[in-house]
């Protein structure tokens, strides 16, 4: 009995102890917790600015990885630009009721007339005018009054309102074109030799009228491209043919019409009857396209 009290008594002091050693350790913070189970809840910190947050390994200035951020929303100056809405004369191509289509506008603007406008021509007739896109004062307006007016008609424009001037000319619509200022006469062949001229379509009479009286021959390989751009050379070309290739003495000054091509005569006979005088004193801007204002106005100067 005796050892066992002993025993006991020992016991407690060594407890007691352990105790002490325990408060001892703690009041100088050298205590360290056990680590955290994954079934814990994550220890809680508090930001700067006093709102509880979760604490990360991460340092409290650092981003997330780029993968992981957010796209900002963009400046003002940093959205996509939104396209404009097409300005008339630079709508997609359109078709008359020919059925000879009209390219795009090929850059410029012109006024619209608050209502239709009357165009006088040189014979003194007064010709209405349904196209806002022909203004009162531009240099084509006779002639699309003429074209518009002529019997038969020669073109009404690429819709109800619009004439589109400033257009790129097909070789379909120029010789078709041609075909009706001559009276669109018709004619004794076809077009069947054009593996590209449909049977059909509203040029291939005057196509086949066109190579009938040498106008035009096609650009080679069995096709006479009806689709292809005219350009003034072309133009001009196509014009003197129609009127029948005429001997003249004349010959250009234009320092872009080389000697002995092929519309060096051409040029020279629409210089010295009026139908242009180029695009200066010195250029007649040969490969330049023939815009829709340009072709009308050669053909009036030329038939009228």
């Amino acid at each position: 009995m005796k050892t066992s009290a002993l025993l006991f008594g020992r016991d407690d002091i060594m407890r007691k102890i352990i105790s002490l050693l325990m408060a001892v350790l703690l009041s100088v913070g050298l205590y360290l917790p056990v680590c955290a189970t994954d079934d814990e809840p994550p220890e809680i910190n508090v930001e700067a600015n006093g709102t509880p947050g979760i604490s990360s390994s991460a340092g409290d200035n650092e981003a997330p990885p780029a993968s992981e951020q957010q796209p900002e929303t963009p400046k003002p100056e940093e959205k996509p630009v939104q396209q404009d809405t097409p300005k008339p004369e630079e709508k997609p191509t359109t078709t008359d009721s020919s059925g000879a289509s009209s390219g795009g506008g090929g850059g410029g603007s012109y006024t619209s007339p608050i209502v239709n406008i009357e165009a006088q021509l040189d014979d003194g007739t007064t010709i209405v005018l349904p196209f806002l896109d022909v203004p009162q004062d531009a240099y084509y307006t006779a002639a699309v009054a003429w074209a518009y007016s002529h019997d038969p008609q020669i073109t009404d424009g690429v819709n109800a309102e619009r004439f589109d001037p400033l257009g790129t000319c097909t070789r379909g619509q120029m010789v078709t074109f041609l075909w009706r200022a001559a009276g669109c006469p018709e004619p004794t062949g076809t077009a069947s030799a054009f593996s590209d001229v449909t049977a059909g379509a509203y040029y291939e009479k005057a196509v086949a009228w066109a190579v009938e009286n040498k106008i035009t021959d096609g650009v080679g390989d069995g096709k006479f491209d009806p689709n292809g751009i005219v350009n003034r050379a072309q133009a001009v070309t196509f014009l003197y043919r129609a009127k029948g290739a005429p001997e003249t003495a004349a010959s250009s000054s234009f320092a872009d019409v080389a000697s002995g091509a092929y519309y060096e005569n051409a040029v020279a006979w629409a210089v010295a009857n009026g139908v242009t005088n180029g695009v200066s004193d010195n250029s007649f801007a040969p490969n330049n396209n023939c815009v829709r204002g340009q072709t009308v106005t050669f053909l009036y100067r030329a038939y009228k």
